[in-house]
């Protein structure tokens, strides 16, 4: 399948070391990504007792974080970040979707050459 992103992304220094940044997104999908992710078959069904589900292209997931950036000195610098992604539309509506929202988070520690 195919899938696609659209999104916007700040971010303000707030010191020489210090970056601060925000980004919003929302994850586009054809027809054939959500049936394989979120669609449910006549067979799967028979198998699960889940009900039968087509899903459509369209919108999948909005997504939402906010991010820090510190450089330890001229090199080395350490980035967290914290988001959530939202399931929408074909995709909120399956029923092999137990969680509507997905949260994130991510620790790295970075080298600039």
């Amino acid at each position: 399948g195919l899938v696609g992103e659209v999104g916007i992304e700040v971010s303000q220094p707030l010191s020489q070391s210090l970056m601060i940044g925000a980004r919003a997104s929302a994850v586009f999908a054809d027809e054939n990504h959500m049936q394989a992710y979120f669609g449910v078959t006549p067979e799967q069904s028979a198998r699960s007792g889940l009900a039968r589900y087509d899903a459509g292209a369209g919108l999948k997931r909005a997504d939402f974080s906010v991010s820090a950036t510190y450089m330890l000195n001229q090199n080395w610098m350490v980035r967290g970040e914290a988001g959530i992604g939202v399931l929408v539309g074909d995709a909120a509506d399956s029923p092999i979707v137990v969680e509507k929202i997905q949260p994130s988070g991510m620790l790295l520690v970075g080298y600039r050459f």
